[in-house]
Protein backbone atom coordinates (compact mmCIF):
# COMPACT_ATOMS: atom_id res chain seq x y z
CA UNK A 1 0.00 0.00 0.00
CA UNK A 2 2.58 2.41 1.10
CA UNK A 3 5.07 1.39 -2.04
CA UNK A 4 2.22 2.23 -4.71
CA UNK A 5 1.29 5.45 -2.57
CA UNK A 6 4.89 6.82 -2.57
CA UNK A 7 5.60 5.99 -6.04
CA UNK A 8 2.66 7.58 -7.13
CA UNK A 9 4.27 10.75 -5.42
CA UNK A 10 7.26 10.31 -7.24
CA UNK A 11 5.86 10.06 -10.39
CA UNK A 12 3.63 13.49 -9.53
CA UNK A 13 7.33 15.30 -8.79
CA UNK A 14 9.17 13.91 -11.81
CA UNK A 15 6.53 15.36 -14.19
CA UNK A 16 6.24 18.97 -12.20
CA UNK A 17 10.44 18.70 -12.06
CA UNK A 18 10.36 18.34 -15.71
CA UNK A 19 7.96 20.86 -16.65
CA UNK A 20 9.64 23.40 -14.22
CA UNK A 21 12.74 22.67 -15.81
CA UNK A 22 11.55 23.23 -19.18
CA UNK A 23 9.77 26.59 -18.72
CA UNK A 24 12.70 27.71 -16.50
CA UNK A 25 16.10 27.00 -18.06
CA UNK A 26 18.04 29.53 -15.76
CA UNK A 27 17.18 27.72 -12.30
CA UNK A 28 19.65 26.82 -10.69
CA UNK A 29 20.63 23.40 -9.21
CA UNK A 30 21.55 24.10 -5.82
CA UNK A 31 17.71 25.74 -5.33
CA UNK A 32 16.84 22.75 -7.28
CA UNK A 33 18.30 20.24 -4.63
CA UNK A 34 16.95 22.30 -1.93
CA UNK A 35 13.63 21.61 -3.30
CA UNK A 36 14.17 17.93 -3.82
CA UNK A 37 15.18 17.64 0.02
CA UNK A 38 12.17 19.40 1.59
CA UNK A 39 9.79 17.44 -0.60
CA UNK A 40 11.62 14.38 0.66
CA UNK A 41 11.72 15.07 4.34
CA UNK A 42 8.09 16.29 3.79
CA UNK A 43 6.65 12.89 3.19
CA UNK A 44 9.44 11.37 4.78
CA UNK A 45 8.12 12.77 8.06
CA UNK A 46 4.76 11.93 6.85
CA UNK A 47 5.71 8.31 6.77
CA UNK A 48 6.81 8.57 9.97
CA UNK A 49 3.78 9.80 11.56
CA UNK A 50 1.70 7.38 9.93
CA UNK A 51 3.70 4.26 11.03
CA UNK A 52 3.67 5.75 15.24
CA UNK A 53 0.05 5.89 14.53
CA UNK A 54 -0.47 2.42 13.54
CA UNK A 55 2.32 1.05 16.50
CA UNK A 56 -0.36 3.43 18.74
CA UNK A 57 -2.95 1.23 17.71
CA UNK A 58 -1.43 -1.67 18.39
CA UNK A 59 -0.72 -0.69 21.60
CA UNK A 60 -3.93 0.43 23.03
CA UNK A 61 -5.20 -2.92 21.47
CA UNK A 62 -2.94 -4.73 23.95
CA UNK A 63 -3.47 -2.62 26.74
CA UNK A 64 -7.19 -3.03 26.37
CA UNK A 65 -6.88 -6.96 26.24
CA UNK A 66 -4.62 -7.17 29.27
CA UNK A 67 -7.20 -4.91 31.25
CA UNK A 68 -10.20 -7.43 30.10
CA UNK A 69 -7.97 -10.43 31.76
CA UNK A 70 -7.61 -8.59 34.81
CA UNK A 71 -10.90 -7.81 35.09
CA UNK A 72 -11.99 -11.43 34.18
CA UNK A 73 -10.71 -12.94 37.48
CA UNK A 74 -12.35 -12.65 41.39
CA UNK A 75 -11.11 -10.30 43.73
CA UNK A 76 -8.35 -8.58 41.17
CA UNK A 77 -7.37 -5.58 41.33
CA UNK A 78 -6.12 -3.73 38.32
CA UNK A 79 -2.48 -2.88 38.60
CA UNK A 80 -1.60 0.33 39.31
CA UNK A 81 1.81 2.24 39.91
CA UNK A 82 2.27 2.02 43.58
CA UNK A 83 3.39 5.21 43.83
CA UNK A 84 2.66 8.11 41.00
CA UNK A 85 4.49 11.39 41.11
CA UNK A 86 2.55 14.02 39.26
CA UNK A 87 5.67 14.97 37.66
CA UNK A 88 6.61 14.44 34.04
CA UNK A 89 9.78 12.92 32.70
CA UNK A 90 10.89 12.30 36.30
CA UNK A 91 12.61 9.16 37.28
CA UNK A 92 13.02 7.79 40.80
CA UNK A 93 15.27 5.97 42.13
CA UNK A 94 15.45 3.05 45.28
CA UNK A 95 16.40 5.84 47.65
CA UNK A 96 13.18 8.19 46.46
CA UNK A 97 10.59 5.47 45.99
CA UNK A 98 11.91 4.35 49.25
CA UNK A 99 10.99 8.03 50.85
CA UNK A 100 7.27 7.74 48.91
CA UNK A 101 6.34 4.58 50.17
CA UNK A 102 7.26 5.68 54.07
CA UNK A 103 6.21 8.89 54.06
CA UNK A 104 2.66 7.16 52.82
CA UNK A 105 2.61 4.71 55.83
CA UNK A 106 3.53 7.91 58.16
CA UNK A 107 0.35 10.14 56.18
CA UNK A 108 -1.99 6.48 56.53
CA UNK A 109 -0.73 6.41 60.53
CA UNK A 110 -0.80 9.62 61.11
CA UNK A 111 -4.58 11.32 59.92
CA UNK A 112 -6.14 7.40 61.03
CA UNK A 113 -8.78 8.34 58.25
CA UNK A 114 -8.59 4.70 56.22
CA UNK A 115 -8.94 1.40 57.96
CA UNK A 116 -7.85 -1.69 56.01
CA UNK A 117 -10.21 -4.24 54.38
CA UNK A 118 -10.63 -8.09 54.37
CA UNK A 119 -11.83 -8.37 50.89
CA UNK A 120 -12.83 -6.01 47.64
CA UNK A 121 -15.82 -4.29 48.71
CA UNK A 122 -16.67 -2.99 45.22
CA UNK A 123 -19.82 -4.98 44.29
CA UNK A 124 -20.71 -5.10 47.40
CA UNK A 125 -21.33 -0.88 46.69
CA UNK A 126 -22.33 -1.38 43.62
CA UNK A 127 -25.60 -3.29 45.14
CA UNK A 128 -26.30 -0.91 47.42
CA UNK A 129 -26.25 2.01 45.08
CA UNK A 130 -28.10 0.54 42.58
CA UNK A 131 -30.77 -0.48 45.68
CA UNK A 132 -30.71 3.07 47.43
CA UNK A 133 -31.49 4.95 43.57
CA UNK A 134 -34.03 2.36 42.65
CA UNK A 135 -36.10 2.75 45.83
CA UNK A 136 -36.13 6.28 45.12
CA UNK A 137 -36.97 6.29 41.65
CA UNK A 138 -40.15 4.05 42.75
CA UNK A 139 -41.15 6.46 45.98
CA UNK A 140 -40.60 9.16 43.18
CA UNK A 141 -38.43 11.61 45.01
CA UNK A 142 -36.22 11.41 41.74
CA UNK A 143 -37.17 12.10 38.34
CA UNK A 144 -36.17 9.47 35.70
CA UNK A 145 -33.47 12.08 34.05
CA UNK A 146 -32.28 12.14 37.78
CA UNK A 147 -31.67 8.44 37.75
CA UNK A 148 -30.01 8.14 34.71
CA UNK A 149 -27.56 10.73 35.84
CA UNK A 150 -26.73 9.19 39.03
CA UNK A 151 -27.39 5.12 37.59
CA UNK A 152 -23.57 3.23 37.58
CA UNK A 153 -22.94 1.04 34.47
CA UNK A 154 -21.94 -2.09 35.30
CA UNK A 155 -19.93 -2.65 32.53
CA UNK A 156 -17.49 0.56 33.43
CA UNK A 157 -17.01 0.53 37.16
CA UNK A 158 -14.08 0.28 38.53
CA UNK A 159 -12.24 0.58 42.04
CA UNK A 160 -11.02 3.28 43.06
CA UNK A 161 -7.14 3.52 43.71
CA UNK A 162 -5.13 5.93 46.60
CA UNK A 163 -1.51 7.71 45.16
CA UNK A 164 0.14 10.18 47.12
CA UNK A 165 2.07 13.60 45.45
CA UNK A 166 4.58 14.91 47.46
CA UNK A 167 4.29 18.95 48.51
CA UNK A 168 8.00 20.56 47.53
CA UNK A 169 7.08 23.62 48.78
CA UNK A 170 6.08 22.75 52.43
CA UNK A 171 8.59 22.04 55.10
CA UNK A 172 9.02 19.03 55.63
CA UNK A 173 7.71 17.85 51.87
CA UNK A 174 4.57 16.38 53.32
CA UNK A 175 2.11 14.01 50.76
CA UNK A 176 -1.10 15.17 49.47
CA UNK A 177 -3.11 11.68 49.26
CA UNK A 178 -5.31 11.74 45.76
CA UNK A 179 -8.30 9.38 45.54
CA UNK A 180 -8.82 8.33 41.52
CA UNK A 181 -12.80 7.46 41.68
CA UNK A 182 -13.68 8.37 37.73
CA UNK A 183 -15.40 4.84 37.42
CA UNK A 184 -16.57 4.26 41.37
CA UNK A 185 -19.95 2.85 41.58
CA UNK A 186 -20.43 6.44 44.02
CA UNK A 187 -19.47 8.48 40.44
CA UNK A 188 -22.63 9.43 39.60
CA UNK A 189 -24.20 10.67 42.86
CA UNK A 190 -20.64 12.33 43.40
CA UNK A 191 -21.10 14.61 40.56
CA UNK A 192 -25.28 15.29 40.42
CA UNK A 193 -24.87 16.43 43.84
CA UNK A 194 -21.84 18.47 43.59
CA UNK A 195 -23.72 19.90 40.94
CA UNK A 196 -26.92 20.55 42.76
CA UNK A 197 -25.47 22.15 45.92
CA UNK A 198 -22.39 24.45 44.46
CA UNK A 199 -24.48 27.01 42.52
CA UNK A 200 -26.31 27.27 46.25
CA UNK A 201 -23.27 27.51 48.24
CA UNK A 202 -21.24 30.28 45.64
CA UNK A 203 -24.58 32.24 45.56
CA UNK A 204 -24.70 32.41 49.46
CA UNK A 205 -21.07 32.45 50.59
CA UNK A 206 -19.84 34.88 48.03
CA UNK A 207 -18.86 37.85 50.50
CA UNK A 208 -16.31 35.38 51.97
CA UNK A 209 -14.96 33.49 49.39
CA UNK A 210 -12.73 34.58 46.11
CA UNK A 211 -12.62 33.83 42.70
CA UNK A 212 -9.22 34.48 41.75
CA UNK A 213 -5.84 36.77 42.68
CA UNK A 214 -7.81 39.60 40.68
CA UNK A 215 -11.06 38.92 42.91
CA UNK A 216 -8.72 39.35 45.92
CA UNK A 217 -6.95 42.75 44.47
CA UNK A 218 -10.47 44.19 43.73
CA UNK A 219 -11.34 44.21 47.69
CA UNK A 220 -8.25 45.19 48.98
CA UNK A 221 -8.48 48.02 46.77
CA UNK A 222 -11.65 49.04 47.79
CA UNK A 223 -10.86 48.25 51.20
CA UNK A 224 -7.73 50.99 51.12
CA UNK A 225 -10.28 52.94 49.03
CA UNK A 226 -12.31 53.06 51.89
CA UNK A 227 -9.17 54.32 54.58
CA UNK A 228 -9.12 51.14 56.66
CA UNK A 229 -5.33 50.46 55.67
CA UNK A 230 -2.97 51.97 57.64
CA UNK A 231 0.69 51.49 58.07
CA UNK A 232 0.33 49.43 60.97
CA UNK A 233 -2.42 47.13 59.25
CA UNK A 234 -1.49 43.44 59.49
CA UNK A 235 -2.20 40.83 56.15
CA UNK A 236 -2.58 37.47 57.50
CA UNK A 237 -2.85 34.41 55.84
CA UNK A 238 -3.00 31.00 57.19
CA UNK A 239 -4.30 27.59 55.38
CA UNK A 240 -6.08 24.34 56.91
CA UNK A 241 -3.86 20.88 57.30
CA UNK A 242 -5.24 18.08 56.12
CA UNK A 243 -8.50 19.73 55.76
CA UNK A 244 -10.16 16.93 53.47
CA UNK A 245 -8.91 14.17 55.74
CA UNK A 246 -10.02 15.74 58.51
CA UNK A 247 -13.15 16.51 58.63
CA UNK A 248 -15.88 14.13 60.49
CA UNK A 249 -18.44 12.76 57.88
CA UNK A 250 -21.41 13.02 60.37
CA UNK A 251 -20.86 16.65 61.22
CA UNK A 252 -20.13 17.32 57.71
CA UNK A 253 -23.49 15.61 56.81
CA UNK A 254 -25.28 17.70 59.86
CA UNK A 255 -23.55 21.12 58.79
CA UNK A 256 -25.18 20.54 54.86
CA UNK A 257 -28.18 20.00 55.94
CA UNK A 258 -28.09 23.16 58.21
CA UNK A 259 -27.05 25.27 55.69
CA UNK A 260 -29.37 24.48 53.26
CA UNK A 261 -32.13 25.03 55.77
CA UNK A 262 -30.90 28.58 57.17
CA UNK A 263 -30.98 29.63 53.39
CA UNK A 264 -34.75 28.33 52.92
CA UNK A 265 -34.07 25.22 51.14
CA UNK A 266 -36.94 22.58 52.29
CA UNK A 267 -35.91 20.72 48.51
CA UNK A 268 -33.49 21.11 45.98
CA UNK A 269 -35.02 21.08 42.39
CA UNK A 270 -37.68 19.19 44.18
CA UNK A 271 -35.55 16.81 46.04
CA UNK A 272 -36.05 16.52 49.45
CA UNK A 273 -33.90 17.50 51.98
CA UNK A 274 -33.61 14.14 53.76
CA UNK A 275 -32.80 13.01 50.52
CA UNK A 276 -30.10 14.85 49.86
CA UNK A 277 -28.81 13.45 52.99
CA UNK A 278 -29.30 10.20 51.89
CA UNK A 279 -27.55 10.19 48.37
CA UNK A 280 -24.33 12.48 50.31
CA UNK A 281 -23.76 9.66 52.86
CA UNK A 282 -23.39 6.74 50.65
CA UNK A 283 -21.10 8.87 48.73
CA UNK A 284 -19.00 10.08 51.89
CA UNK A 285 -19.57 6.29 53.61
CA UNK A 286 -18.55 3.96 50.85
CA UNK A 287 -15.26 5.67 49.36
CA UNK A 288 -13.48 2.45 49.03
CA UNK A 289 -10.13 2.29 47.06
CA UNK A 290 -6.77 0.24 46.52
CA UNK A 291 -3.20 1.22 47.49
CA UNK A 292 -0.45 -1.13 47.74
CA UNK A 293 -2.66 -4.66 47.16
CA UNK A 294 -4.98 -3.50 49.80
CA UNK A 295 -8.34 -2.28 50.08
CA UNK A 296 -9.33 0.76 52.16
CA UNK A 297 -12.56 2.67 53.72
CA UNK A 298 -12.36 6.32 54.30
CA UNK A 299 -13.58 7.07 57.79
CA UNK A 300 -12.89 10.27 58.69
CA UNK A 301 -12.93 12.96 55.89
CA UNK A 302 -13.85 12.41 52.23
CA UNK A 303 -11.63 11.89 49.11
CA UNK A 304 -9.30 14.08 47.45
CA UNK A 305 -10.32 13.75 44.15
CA UNK A 306 -14.18 13.04 44.50
CA UNK A 307 -16.01 15.06 43.09
CA UNK A 308 -18.53 16.09 45.56
CA UNK A 309 -15.33 16.51 48.48
CA UNK A 310 -15.12 19.85 47.61
CA UNK A 311 -18.80 21.16 48.15
CA UNK A 312 -19.03 19.35 51.60
CA UNK A 313 -15.88 20.58 52.67
CA UNK A 314 -16.80 24.25 51.73
CA UNK A 315 -19.77 24.15 53.62
CA UNK A 316 -17.79 23.22 56.43
CA UNK A 317 -15.29 26.13 56.68
CA UNK A 318 -18.54 28.20 56.42
CA UNK A 319 -19.83 26.67 59.45
CA UNK A 320 -16.14 27.31 61.17
CA UNK A 321 -15.30 30.49 60.08
CA UNK A 322 -18.44 32.21 61.41
CA UNK A 323 -17.17 33.37 64.49
CA UNK A 324 -13.93 34.79 63.16
CA UNK A 325 -15.96 36.44 60.25
CA UNK A 326 -18.56 38.67 62.43
CA UNK A 327 -15.85 39.82 64.74
CA UNK A 328 -13.57 40.83 61.75
CA UNK A 329 -16.44 42.23 59.90
CA UNK A 330 -17.59 44.55 62.87
CA UNK A 331 -14.00 45.71 62.28
CA UNK A 332 -14.33 46.60 58.43
CA UNK A 333 -11.99 44.19 58.03
CA UNK A 334 -11.08 41.50 54.98
CA UNK A 335 -11.76 38.07 55.75
CA UNK A 336 -11.43 35.89 51.89
CA UNK A 337 -11.50 32.43 52.01
CA UNK A 338 -10.19 29.92 48.80
CA UNK A 339 -10.98 26.38 49.98
CA UNK A 340 -8.44 26.03 52.72
CA UNK A 341 -6.32 29.34 52.14
CA UNK A 342 -7.48 31.86 54.72
CA UNK A 343 -6.41 35.65 54.20
CA UNK A 344 -7.92 38.51 56.69
CA UNK A 345 -6.26 41.93 57.75
CA UNK A 346 -6.31 43.34 61.14
CA UNK A 347 -5.29 46.41 62.95
CA UNK A 348 -5.46 45.08 66.63
CA UNK A 349 -2.14 44.51 67.81
CA UNK A 350 -0.90 40.83 67.34
CA UNK A 351 2.22 40.54 68.93
CA UNK A 352 2.71 36.92 67.03
CA UNK A 353 2.47 38.44 63.11
CA UNK A 354 5.66 40.15 62.63
CA UNK A 355 5.68 40.14 58.48
CA UNK A 356 3.65 42.99 57.02
CA UNK A 357 4.15 41.22 53.21
CA UNK A 358 2.64 37.95 52.58
CA UNK A 359 1.91 35.58 49.94
CA UNK A 360 -1.85 34.50 49.16
CA UNK A 361 -2.50 32.14 46.21
CA UNK A 362 -0.55 33.72 43.27
CA UNK A 363 -0.35 36.95 44.38
CA UNK A 364 1.93 38.50 46.75
CA UNK A 365 0.85 41.31 49.07
CA UNK A 366 2.58 44.38 50.80
CA UNK A 367 2.00 46.92 52.97
CA UNK A 368 4.54 49.81 52.31
CA UNK A 369 3.66 52.16 54.82
CA UNK A 370 -0.60 52.47 54.39
CA UNK A 371 0.42 51.82 50.56
CA UNK A 372 -0.87 48.69 49.56
CA UNK A 373 1.54 46.86 46.74
CA UNK A 374 0.30 44.01 44.83
CA UNK A 375 3.09 41.33 42.37
CA UNK A 376 2.92 38.24 41.26
CA UNK A 377 4.12 35.67 44.00
CA UNK A 378 6.65 32.82 42.30
CA UNK A 379 7.39 30.19 45.34
CA UNK A 380 11.01 29.67 46.14
CA UNK A 381 11.19 26.10 45.11
CA UNK A 382 8.62 26.12 41.90
CA UNK A 383 10.57 25.58 38.88
CA UNK A 384 10.16 27.69 35.17
CA UNK A 385 8.49 24.89 33.46
CA UNK A 386 5.20 25.68 31.36
CA UNK A 387 3.47 23.70 28.63
CA UNK A 388 6.47 22.97 26.14
CA UNK A 389 5.97 24.31 22.56
CA UNK A 390 7.39 21.39 21.45
CA UNK A 391 4.40 19.37 23.15
CA UNK A 392 1.52 17.85 21.42
CA UNK A 393 -0.97 20.16 22.82
CA UNK A 394 -3.26 22.05 20.06
CA UNK A 395 -2.11 25.36 18.91
CA UNK A 396 -4.76 27.50 21.41
CA UNK A 397 -3.22 25.86 24.02
CA UNK A 398 0.17 27.56 24.15
CA UNK A 399 -1.63 30.79 23.06
CA UNK A 400 -3.72 31.21 25.99
CA UNK A 401 -1.18 30.21 28.50
CA UNK A 402 0.87 33.45 27.23
CA UNK A 403 -1.53 35.42 27.40
CA UNK A 404 -2.73 34.04 30.75
CA UNK A 405 0.93 35.04 32.01
CA UNK A 406 0.53 39.01 30.46
CA UNK A 407 -2.91 38.99 31.46
CA UNK A 408 -2.01 38.16 35.04
CA UNK A 409 1.11 40.17 35.13
CA UNK A 410 -0.74 42.97 34.18
CA UNK A 411 -3.06 42.74 36.74
CA UNK A 412 -1.80 41.95 39.49
CA UNK A 413 1.41 44.59 39.41
CA UNK A 414 1.03 47.58 41.24
CA UNK A 415 3.68 49.55 39.49
CA UNK A 416 5.10 49.74 35.93
CA UNK A 417 8.46 48.62 37.63
CA UNK A 418 6.79 45.47 38.44
CA UNK A 419 5.32 44.51 35.65
CA UNK A 420 8.30 45.31 33.18
CA UNK A 421 10.47 43.03 36.40
CA UNK A 422 7.64 40.37 35.70
CA UNK A 423 7.60 40.53 32.09
CA UNK A 424 11.57 39.72 31.94
CA UNK A 425 11.00 37.07 34.51
CA UNK A 426 8.24 35.68 31.91
CA UNK A 427 9.91 35.79 28.53
CA UNK A 428 12.61 33.71 30.09
CA UNK A 429 10.10 30.85 31.41
CA UNK A 430 8.64 31.00 28.14
CA UNK A 431 12.05 30.89 26.15
CA UNK A 432 13.37 28.25 28.26
CA UNK A 433 10.24 26.26 27.06
CA UNK A 434 10.70 26.18 23.74
CA UNK A 435 8.77 29.54 23.12
CA UNK A 436 9.82 32.52 20.31
CA UNK A 437 10.20 35.63 20.59
CA UNK A 438 7.93 36.33 17.62
CA UNK A 439 4.92 34.61 19.54
CA UNK A 440 5.48 36.52 22.92
CA UNK A 441 5.63 39.74 20.82
CA UNK A 442 3.09 39.54 18.75
CA UNK A 443 0.62 38.40 22.00
CA UNK A 444 1.74 41.39 23.83
CA UNK A 445 0.97 43.62 20.69
CA UNK A 446 -2.61 41.94 20.14
CA UNK A 447 -3.55 42.73 23.92
CA UNK A 448 -1.90 46.17 23.89
CA UNK A 449 -4.23 46.92 20.52
CA UNK A 450 -7.13 45.49 21.88
CA UNK A 451 -7.53 48.15 25.15
CA UNK A 452 -4.95 50.51 24.05
CA UNK A 453 -5.09 53.15 20.59
CA UNK A 454 -2.57 52.13 17.54
CA UNK A 455 -0.33 54.41 18.04
CA UNK A 456 1.77 51.78 19.39
CA UNK A 457 4.34 50.67 17.49
CA UNK A 458 5.90 48.51 19.71
CA UNK A 459 4.31 46.58 22.67
CA UNK A 460 6.42 48.99 25.31
CA UNK A 461 4.43 51.36 28.04
CA UNK A 462 5.97 55.03 27.56
CA UNK A 463 4.55 56.07 30.93
CA UNK A 464 2.75 55.11 34.21
CA UNK A 465 -0.53 56.27 33.08
CA UNK A 466 -0.65 54.06 29.82
CA UNK A 467 0.16 50.95 32.65
CA UNK A 468 -2.72 52.42 34.82
CA UNK A 469 -4.99 51.98 32.06
CA UNK A 470 -4.66 49.21 30.88
CA UNK A 471 -4.25 47.27 34.36
CA UNK A 472 -8.05 49.22 35.04
CA UNK A 473 -9.19 48.00 31.57
CA UNK A 474 -7.96 44.69 32.66
CA UNK A 475 -9.40 44.22 36.13
CA UNK A 476 -12.44 45.76 35.16
CA UNK A 477 -12.81 43.22 32.24
CA UNK A 478 -11.64 39.70 34.88
CA UNK A 479 -13.91 40.77 37.78
CA UNK A 480 -17.32 40.70 35.09
CA UNK A 481 -16.20 37.77 33.85
CA UNK A 482 -16.09 36.08 36.50
CA UNK A 483 -18.45 37.38 38.57
CA UNK A 484 -21.53 37.10 36.12
CA UNK A 485 -20.18 33.39 35.82
CA UNK A 486 -21.37 33.08 39.36
CA UNK A 487 -23.89 34.76 39.60
CA UNK A 488 -25.72 33.44 36.54
CA UNK A 489 -25.42 30.27 37.67
CA UNK A 490 -26.50 30.70 40.51
CA UNK A 491 -29.75 32.77 40.70
CA UNK A 492 -31.54 29.62 39.28
CA UNK A 493 -34.55 29.06 41.29
CA UNK A 494 -36.89 26.51 42.30
CA UNK A 495 -39.50 27.59 39.46
CA UNK A 496 -36.39 27.89 37.08
CA UNK A 497 -35.04 24.48 38.47
CA UNK A 498 -38.98 23.17 37.57
CA UNK A 499 -39.66 24.22 34.31
CA UNK A 500 -36.01 22.84 33.11
CA UNK A 501 -37.09 19.23 34.19
CA UNK A 502 -40.93 19.60 32.37
CA UNK A 503 -38.32 20.91 29.31
CA UNK A 504 -36.06 17.33 29.81
CA UNK A 505 -38.76 15.31 30.24
CA UNK A 506 -40.33 16.68 26.80
CA UNK A 507 -39.77 13.82 24.08
CA UNK A 508 -37.31 14.41 21.20
CA UNK A 509 -38.65 15.54 17.91
CA UNK A 510 -37.38 14.23 14.32
CA UNK A 511 -35.49 17.21 13.60
CA UNK A 512 -33.54 16.32 16.61
CA UNK A 513 -32.79 12.82 15.71
CA UNK A 514 -31.94 13.93 12.54
CA UNK A 515 -29.33 16.52 13.56
CA UNK A 516 -27.61 13.71 16.48
CA UNK A 517 -26.97 11.64 13.72
CA UNK A 518 -24.48 14.38 11.66
CA UNK A 519 -20.93 13.17 11.83
CA UNK A 520 -18.46 16.20 12.46
CA UNK A 521 -14.59 15.12 11.58
CA UNK A 522 -11.91 18.04 12.51
CA UNK A 523 -9.15 17.06 10.25
CA UNK A 524 -6.15 18.52 12.37
CA UNK A 525 -6.91 15.10 14.08
CA UNK A 526 -7.81 12.58 11.29
CA UNK A 527 -5.34 10.19 10.14
CA UNK A 528 -6.64 8.42 7.78
CA UNK A 529 -9.94 9.29 6.17
CA UNK A 530 -10.44 5.89 4.63
CA UNK A 531 -10.88 4.75 7.87
CA UNK A 532 -14.29 7.05 8.49
CA UNK A 533 -15.79 6.07 5.26
CA UNK A 534 -14.96 1.80 5.23
CA UNK A 535 -16.47 1.96 8.94
CA UNK A 536 -19.15 4.81 8.76
CA UNK A 537 -20.36 4.96 5.84
CA UNK A 538 -23.76 3.02 5.65
CA UNK A 539 -24.57 3.95 9.19
CA UNK A 540 -27.22 6.40 8.18
CA UNK A 541 -24.61 9.59 9.50
CA UNK A 542 -23.72 12.79 7.19
CA UNK A 543 -20.14 13.23 7.79
CA UNK A 544 -19.05 17.20 7.60
CA UNK A 545 -15.21 17.73 7.09
CA UNK A 546 -14.07 21.11 9.32
CA UNK A 547 -11.63 23.01 8.62
CA UNK A 548 -9.92 24.59 11.66
CA UNK A 549 -9.63 28.48 10.93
Amino acid sequence: HYEDLYQTEINIFESKLIQTSLNHQHIQADILITLLKCYLRHYTNRLIRQIRYKEACVHVKLVGQHRRHLLSKQQIVDVYPQIIVDVPKISLNRIQLDYLSKSAEAYRQKTGAYIELNSNPLWSVFDEVILLLNDLRSKKYILSWQLDKMMPKREKIQLAYLYFIPKPHKPGTPLRPIVSSMNMPTTGISKFLDKLIRLIFDKHARSTTIIDGVDLIHRLEAYTTNGYLKPKTYLCTFDITDLYTMLPQKESLHILIEFLLQHGYQNVQNIPIDIIRKLALIVIKENIFACEKKFYRQVIGGAMGSVFTLTPANIFMWKWQKQLVHRLENCNEIYDRYVDDIFFTSNDSLESIDQISVPFLDVLIENRKGTLTTSVYHKEIAEPYGAPFGSGHLDHVFRNTVDTAITRAVSYSTTLSQFEEEMRQMKLMFLYNGYSSRHIHRLLTTLFSKYLSNYFILPMFNNSDDFDYLRHQLLTASTVTAYDKVTRTSTTNQTHDKNIQNHIQQPTNNHELIRRKRLIIHRRHEKDLRIIIDIFMNCGAKLYIKQRS
